[in-house]
């Protein structure tokens, strides 16, 4: 009986990692036609690299399995990437995009997804994250930035934006304490925290238990109810 055991016990030790390597499925990378994005949004997990060069291209690495229940539409400008709600799983989340566009006006971010940005140039960007995710530019130069934060996500920006309207609702937090500006707006309910860089005017309202600091000398206008704070920390 003791033996029977012992065996059984060797041959799952074998047979597991034959399973598992079966249910994620081989890894390989795809390549999708892509036409004409101006725009993403994504609703799925996964690690989001978007570049901006001369040529539209978007690549997927991942478990072949994952990767065909993943769907990649262009619609109006928009490229929507998304999958099923029961493809979930740790493999899920080591799917990686590399997204390169033209011109970005808008990223959204649905999930538990990363998007990392290394450089931008664009005339307006709009960026709304909903879920746990995360979003980073590292060098981003725009005219007018605005951001809807809605839920315990975080959004990290370095560079230049003339104007940024940033709004913030559960507990996200968003870091642009890198982003120089002229003029900002920051609007916050909950119990989520800002950093902002602004060199002229900035207007807060914070209800709840919210945080905004600043950095710069701007004029500032600010509404408070509830148990949030406006700080300054000085010039850079």
């Amino acid at each position: 009986m003791k033996k029977e055991h012992l065996l059984f016990v060797l041959f799952s030790i074998v047979l597991l990692p034959l399973v598992s390597a079966c249910s994620v499925g081989v890894a390989r990378t795809e390549t999708r036609e892509i036409n004409g994005v101006t725009a993403v949004s994504i609703n799925t997990i996964g690690e989001f690299i978007i570049q901006q060069g001369d040529r539209e291209s978007l690549t997927i690495a991942g478990p072949n399995n994952i990767l065909r229940n993943i769907t990649t539409d262009v619609v109006g400008g928009t490229l929507y990437i998304d999958c099923p709600r029961d493809i979930l799983g740790d493999s899920l989340s080591h799917v990686k995009y590399t997204l390169t566009v033209k011109e970005l006006n808008e990223i959204s971010l649905s999930g538990a997804g990363s998007i990392s940005v290394p450089t931008l140039s664009t005339n307006q960007l709009g960026i709304t994250l909903t879920g746990a995710g995360s979003i980073k530019l590292n060098s981003l130069n725009t005219q007018d930035l605005t951001v809807l934060l809605n839920s315990a996500g975080s959004i990290d920006i370095s560079g230049n934006a003339v104007n940024q309207n940033i709004v913030i609702s559960g507990v996200g937090s968003y870091d642009g304490s890198d982003l120089m500006s002229r003029t900002a707006t920051v609007v916050m309910s909950g119990a989520g925290s800002a950093e902002v860089w602004v060199s002229d005017s900035l207007n807060v309202e914070v209800s709840g238990m919210g945080s905004v600091s600043y950095y710069g000398s701007p004029s500032v206008q600010q509404t408070i109810s509830g148990l949030g704070s406006v700080n300054g920390k000085g010039d850079k």
